[in-house]
């Protein structure tokens, strides 16, 4: 009898040590991914601010962690640095043009918004000049952000009014020291996009004025290295239906949706209130992201920043739709 509960009792061990090593290979199959998505603390945002806010992103698949930068020109450097700090860079599309022509690789995902007026020239009010061709018709000194979509606005913004560029000292500064350089007198303008020019309109008041330049639209995409497109696409779409999500909130509930930015960004409502329509959230990609990136790049080779041989990048190449296209088919046009 001793016998068969001694073989009783190996069995019983055995049988749970499948089953605990069965449970074990279960948890690992089931392990969460984590992705560390750079962005730029600002409105232009608002789909990742309101998706991490609301647990949009909140799955057994993925834990997404948001990292702040000042700029999404800074995100995007990190993700091509190689420290490894994070995975998915937001930036708008100037950095995206500066850095495939440098020779980096990298795929971009899907845009989450285009903006319209989001930068725009901020100056401080002289007499009767009130128009851009009036207010440069003197040596005037701008600031502006370079290597990012104010300085593509700024050039596009000195041709559109046929300015005289030996008029206009360029000067580059830190979005976030603008506002000051103009109230304090440092500088005669600004071209710099939200929260910053807002908040340098806000500061000047009466004494100052802005222009815009309608024709320009930035938009903001999301880019990320092939490696994580290969090792990390599962958490990829996660992230994707978790964006998808915050758009269809916006779209519901606007007054909160402003709300959770204004608390993440730490801006005054009506600063929100007044620039929220400059923005189109939405996750997407199609054919206008390519015809800007090939302007862009035009723009960067007239101006000196690469040599007039360089040649122009499949920028359709860069791209790579297929998560989106597994996600929301509808939301890719190319």
């Amino acid at each position: 009898m001793e016998i068969f509960k001694t073989i009783k009792t190996i069995f019983f061990v055995a049988f749970a040590a499948i089953i605990l090593a069965s449970c074990g290979c279960n948890q690992k199959k089931k392990t969460v991914q984590e992705l560390t998505v750079g962005i730029q603390n600002s409105p232009s945002n608002s789909l990742v601010i309101i998706a991490a806010d609301k647990g949009f992103f909140d799955t057994t698949k993925v834990k997404v962690v948001v990292k702040e930068f000042t700029a999404g020109k800074l995100a995007l450097q990190a993700l091509l640095g190689q420290a490894n700090d994070i995975e998915v860079a937001v930036s708008a599309e100037t950095p995206v043009v500066l850095s495939t022509l440098g020779g980096n690789k990298f795929k971009v995902i899907s845009e989450i918004v285009n903006a319209k007026n989001e930068c725009r020239v901020v100056v401080r009010k002289d007499g009767e000049l009130n128009t851009p061709e009036k207010y440069f018709s003197k040596s005037r000194k701008l600031t502006t952000s370079e290597g990012g979509s104010p300085e593509w606005f700024t050039y596009n913004f000195i041709n559109n009014f046929n300015l005289d560029k030996s008029k206009v000292q360029v000067i580059a500064m830190l979005p976030e020291n603008m506002p000051i350089a103009l109230s304090s007198k440092a500088v005669d303008a600004i071209s710099i996009f939200d929260p910053f020019a807002r908040i340098a309109e806000n500061d000047l008041g009466d004494l100052g004025l802005t222009f815009l330049n309608s024709n320009i639209t930035s938009y903001y995409v999301m880019s990320v290295k092939e490696k994580t497109l290969t090792e990390k696409s599962e958490a990829l779409e996660e992230l994707i239906k978790g964006l998808l999500k915050a758009e269809e909130f916006i779209k519901n509930n606007p007054e909160e949706a402003k709300q959770i930015v204004a608390k993440m960004t730490k801006l005054d409502i009506s600063i929100l209130n007044s620039t929220w329509d400059n923005y189109s959230f939405a996750v997407r990609l199609d054919d206008s992201f390519i015809d800007l990136c090939i302007a862009q790049t035009n723009w960067a080779i007239e101006t000196g920043k690469y040599p007039k041989n360089t040649a122009v990048p499949d920028f359709k190449q860069v791209l790579s739709p297929d998560i989106l296209k597994k996600v929301a088919p509808k939301a890719v046009g190319l």
